[in-house]
């Protein structure tokens, strides 16, 4: 066997880069969060979601929230889909901000409190499950995309906490993509509507909400417009009617439920674009990320040209997630093994010299806890400022800034003009 000691060289210097950054990081956590937890999981979850609703602890110092994980094993191991509980400080709980524990075991935290993550719910899957989102309507359902195609629906109810075996036991299982994919999403306005896009260039939609003996779903509506793979699909929070898709065609293309073919198309990026997400309250408003490693930001009434774009990541972006509270925030994460917050409100507004390199004004706070690609971001739905963030370095981390780092009195109110 022949080494390239060049290569050995080159790995070796990004492999102690990365583990100086992280040491860098660790040092200044307590001074950057007033919340960091981080759990060690035995495989690396592609996907990460809250659910919405929250209990106080016994002792009062903490609440427990739920959220979904999945697993993408290798070497022929079981795959799972998993929902976990996670003990969340709350505001006036007793914790030692000055130093950060985490010395590699499981669960990492503050002094005073480490991160308690516990399974409620394992559910066997066939495959990985490349992405993983519930049902807005009723999170007890979630949907899982295959690695076979399919995409495979749970009913958490129905599922036993562990699995009895190995066997995947979805409760619908909707067919029509012939090859695997990433890009899923439920309508938020009209309950059982899902749509889904894969490498086979297509999007496929399901109306599960139709009555039908079967619990095999064939699409209820198909589109193939698109010229490579379908990266990621979104529907409109405002508009039941419309769902945008996006793919390595380095476009995005609207779609009409009520129409045959889609509305209109734009190329979005140079290259891949690989997520869209529309503004949660200004209509027109909508993201796209792509793997020239810039975030555009667009108006659905002009797409001649991005209102803006934000730059700061060093390499490919795959994820994007509004805050479900403040629109004028945006989370995007990546290859770069950060999560970067943006206040759209900020853009423009001028850099102290001294500060410019540390970026636009408009970016707010990067979370460089990772040590390997950043897989899937979710905001927390009952705290506005915690997000939680999965990655390939086998870790969950849930976190929030420290409030001193954003305005504490932001407006909510979007100007798109102040943005173009």
């Amino acid at each position: 066997m022949q080494y390239d000691n060049g290569n050995i060289c080159s790995f070796y210097i990004f492999d102690k880069k990365i583990d100086e950054e992280y040491h860098i990081w660790k040092k200044n956590a307590p001074y950057l969060y007033d919340v960091i937890l981080s759990h060690a999981l035995e495989w690396p979850s592609l996907s990460v979601q809250w659910l919405p609703g929250c209990t106080i602890g016994s002792n009062k110092d903490f609440s427990e929230q739920k959220i979904y994980l999945t697993t993408h094993t290798s070497e022929g191991e079981q795959n799972y889909l998993m929902q976990a509980t996670i003990q969340m400080p709350l505001p006036d709980s007793t914790i030692d901000m000055r130093e950060f524990d985490n010395d590699g075991n499981e669960n990492a935290g503050f002094k005073g409190f480490s991160a308690h993550v516990s399974e409620t719910v394992r559910v066997a899957h066939e495959g990985e499950v490349n992405k993983a989102r519930y049902m807005p309507q009723d999170p007890m359902i979630i949907a899982t995309k295959a690695v076979n195609g399919n995409v495979n629906v749970f009913d958490i109810r129905k599922h036993p906490s562990i699995p009895r075996d190995t066997v995947c036991r979805p409760n619908y299982i909707l067919q029509g993509h012939t090859q695997e994919g990433y890009g899923l999403s439920w309508s938020p306005l009209q309950k059982g509507l899902i749509a889904s896009g894969s490498d086979d260039r297509k999007v496929c939609l399901w109306d599960l909400s139709s009555p039908r003996d079967s619990t095999v779903f064939s699409p209820l509506r198909e589109f193939a417009e698109q010229r490579d793979v379908v990266e990621d699909v979104a529907w409109h929070p405002l508009d039941p009617n419309l769902l945008a898709a996006c793919g390595d065609d380095s476009r995005v293309f609207f779609y009409d439920m009520r129409k045959s073919r889609s509305l209109q198309s734009l190329r979005a990026h140079a290259r891949e674009v690989n997520a869209v997400a529309f503004n949660p309250v200004e209509r027109f408003l909508f993201a796209t990320a792509s793997s020239d490693a810039t975030v555009a930001l667009w108006d659905f009434r002009a797409l001649g040209q991005p209102l803006h774009q934000l730059r700061r990541h060093t390499a490919e972006i795959y994820s994007l997630a509004w805050n479900p509270v403040n629109a004028n925030i945006l989370a995007s994460a990546g290859v770069d093994r950060r999560v970067m917050i943006w206040d759209l409100s900020k853009i423009g507004d001028r850099v102290p010299e001294e500060l410019e390199k540390e970026g636009p004004a408009e970016l707010i706070f990067v979370h460089a806890g990772h040590t390997a690609k950043v897989n899937d971001i979710s905001w927390n739905l009952d705290d506005e400022w915690t997000m939680a963030s999965v990655g390939d370095d086998n870790v969950l981390q849930v976190w929030r800034p420290n409030e001193a780092i954003y305005n504490p009195s932001y407006s909510n109110t979007l100007d798109l003009n102040r943005i173009g």
